[in-house]
């Protein structure tokens, strides 16, 4: 009964901690990844911004610097989708940029973000866009890239320090469970073995338990039938 009753209450502590530690790494994960990212995204957009003021031909006479000042890769695009000039790549290996949709929202909304994953550097890729305007037209877009590595290594570590939370109160889950299971299998093994000697007819006086809770209670109604029993049977017997 005790190995039993050890197996149900370790168990209900196992299945809420791992249900809980689910449902916190969810919401932490996602919450990191909201933030983080918006964070990027603002950066992203005010470099971005600060870029675009410039003729296209002096950014593309910078671009090398303008990109690590950024921590980001640039692309220039024309108000047609090609590509003028980036800091990675050479443009005639890039195709037509207008249908991207980070390209299309910077055209209908005057900015554009989108985010996507990279197969080449197995990481999502943040992209903004903000068009280049001269006299109130606009003449391109300016794109900047960066790689949500940070996004990744923070969820990455939140999960790290959820893991090792979890085998902490695991530890102390086993440690409660052992002690809940023995206080409340103590007395019930007791009444066990009280009423066990009481149905082989055996001499029983009455069961004395150091508790305040259900099986108090439940001992105490077995002390009042056996004193009435043996009321009864000494009815009986003088009779």
């Amino acid at each position: 009964m005790k190995r039993h009753l050890f197996y149900k209450i370790f168990g209900t502590y196992l299945f809420l901690l791992i249900f809980s530690a689910f449902i916190l790494q969810v919401l932490i994960r996602d919450e990191i990844r909201e933030t983080l990212t918006a964070n990027i995204g603002e950066e992203l957009t005010a470099d971005a911004l600060l870029i675009g003021l410039d003729e296209p031909d002096k950014i593309s006479g910078q671009l090398a610097q303008l990109a690590q000042l950024s921590k980001s890769r640039i692309t220039l695009i024309d108000v047609r989708g090609n590509v003028t000039a980036d800091s990675e790549k050479p443009v005639e290996t890039m195709g037509n940029h207008l249908n991207r949709p980070e390209v299309q929202e910077a055209r209908v909304r005057g900015k554009g973000t989108a985010t996507r994953f990279s197969a080449s550097i197995g990481v999502d890729m943040l992209y903004i866009a903000v068009p280049i305007k001269k006299n109130a037209q606009t003449t391109g877009y300016v794109r900047l890239a960066r790689p949500l590595y940070e996004v990744r290594n923070s969820i990455e570590n939140v999960t790290g320090a959820i893991f090792k939370a979890m085998l902490i109160i695991l530890a102390c889950s086993l440690i409660l469970a052992l002690l809940f299971s023995y206080r409340l299998a103590a007395p019930i093994k007791k009444m066990e073995k009280f009423t066990e000697k009481l149905r082989q007819g055996e001499q029983v006086g009455t069961i004395f338990l150091q508790t305040s809770d259900e099986t108090k209670k439940l001992a105490d109604n077995i002390n009042y039938l056996v004193a009435e029993l043996k009321t009864q049977l000494k009815s009986a017997n003088e009779e």
